[in-house]
């Protein structure tokens, strides 16, 4: 908050707690879609996607790559904007995204709460996905304003490499326009 107050929620690692986040989303699409398989779900777009996408020959072969002694989580977030792109039209899909999304609109709703913002707290959304995807800013933004109706949502003034870069200097105790340096990135220029 304005006083220096932190508080943080959600983001705790992708095996105790990261909703919402791309790894979360393409994680419940192969649970989506090995439910498929089973039978237990509905048949869903993201079979053939997911399947597609990771390159194995059939949905059995899942099983042996995410339990593959080399597996980089970063190939299950990779699923993510697949989830996002089926979306519009596959139900499995879609309920992936409302969730992750709610989930997201519940840890912003708890900092809000625990910082006191009051009734117009800023929310910035950041994140390759949620930049990226119509549907998945829509649906997070219904859902943050469900749970804080007076948040003011806006997008980032720079990518967040920038903020990291902005703390470091205001640690080293230099000063930095950050209006001015976010402005640089966004139009392209040189920082130096």
């Amino acid at each position: 908050d304005g006083s220096g107050r932190e508080w943080r929620s959600g983001g705790w690692g992708y095996l105790l707690d990261d909703v919402g986040s791309s790894f979360y989303l393409g994680r419940q699409a192969l649970v989506a879609v090995t439910r498929a398989c089973d039978g237990r779900r509905p048949r869903t777009r993201l079979t053939e996607a997911v399947i597609r996408a990771l390159g194995v020959a059939d949905p059995n072969e899942l099983m042996r790559w995410v339990y593959h002694p080399t597996l980089n989580r970063s190939g299950i977030a990779s699923l993510a904007p697949v989830v996002a792109e089926l979306a519009e039209a596959d139900d499995e899909a879609r309920e992936i995204i409302r969730t992750g999304c709610e989930e997201l609109a519940h840890l912003v709703a708890t900092v809000a709460g625990r910082l006191e913002l009051g009734d117009a707290p800023r929310v910035v959304f950041v994140g390759g996905l949620v930049e990226s995807s119509r549907l998945v800013w829509e649906e997070l933004e219904r859902r943050v304003r469900c749970r804080v109706p007076g948040a003011r949502i806006a997008r980032a003034l720079a990518p967040p490499v920038v903020g990291a870069a902005l703390l470091a200097f205001e640690q080293a105790g230099i000063g930095m326009d950050a209006e001015a340096l976010a402005s640089q990135v966004r139009a392209g220029g040189n920082t130096e």
